[in-house]
């Protein structure tokens, strides 16, 4: 997994996007891990997953929730 600063993702934003689409991309905040970006599928895929195992899944997405 990719990893980089929050102010390089700020610079690089097109670029991370773009990468996201690949992998997730783990983002840090003075030297620690602070954000996972990933795309939309990648999500839905982790989300499915959570489910098949019996996890409890909650997501601020969900219209009916907010």
């Amino acid at each position: 997994m990719p990893t980089t600063t929050s102010l390089e993702f700020q610079r690089k934003f097109g670029h991370y996007l773009n990468e996201c689409h690949r992998e997730p991309v783990e983002i840090t905040r003075h030297g620690r891990r602070e954000f996972v970006v990933m795309s939309a599928a990648q999500y839905d895929e982790l989300l499915s997953a959570a489910q098949r195992s019996g996890k409890a899944v909650e997501t601020a997405s969900d219209p009916e929730q907010n």
